[in-house]
C-alpha cells in the first residue's frame, strides 16, 4: 500500500462511510447495527454523494424515524458546506441511533457494500 503522504489531492483514494441504524432501546454503545440506512461517497475532492436505504420507514422503529430522517436530510446541506469534515464526523459516529458502521476507502472492494450501493437511492 502507498504511503498517503505521496498521494495528491486528484490521487488519493476516495473515502466513503457507511452509517448504520441502532434503534434508541439499545441502550448498549456497542450493541450491534440492525441496518444500514446510508451510505456517503466521496465522487471526487470535495465532492460527496448521499445514498439511502429506499425504504428507510420500514427498517426503523418509528419512534426513531422522525429523528434519522431529519439527520439524513442534513447531510447534503453539511456536505455542500465542508465535505471532508463531514465524512470525519460521519466515520467517527458511536452514540445514538445513528452510527459508523463501517469507513475507509475502496468500497468497490467491498461486495455486500457495493450490493447495498447499487440500491441505494440519492438523497
Amino acid at each position: 500500500m502507498k504511503d498517503p503522504s505521496h498521494y495528491t489531492e486528484e490521487s488519493r483514494p476516495l473515502r466513503f462511510c457507511a452509517l448504520g441504524y441502532r434503534p434508541q432501546h439499545r441502550t448498549d454503545p456497542l450493541s450491534n447495527v440492525s441496518q444500514i440506512l446510508a451510505i456517503v461517497l466521496e465522487q471526487s475532492p470535495g465532492r460527496l454523494q448521499v445514498l439511502v436505504h429506499p425504504r428507510i420507514a420500514a427498517v426503523v422503529e418509528p419512534s426513531d424515524l422522525e429523528f434519522l430522517q431529519a439527520m439524513l436530510d442534513d447531510l447534503p446541506v453539511r456536505a455542500m458546506e465542508d465535505p471532508s469534515l463531514l465524512l470525519e464526523h460521519l466515520s467517527s459516529l458511536t452514540r445514538g441511533p445513528l452510527v459508523t458502521h463501517q469507513d475507509g476507502t475502496g468500497i468497490e472492494n467491498d461486495p455486500a457494500l457495493q450490493e447495498l450501493r447499487s440500491s441505494f437511492v440519492p438523497l
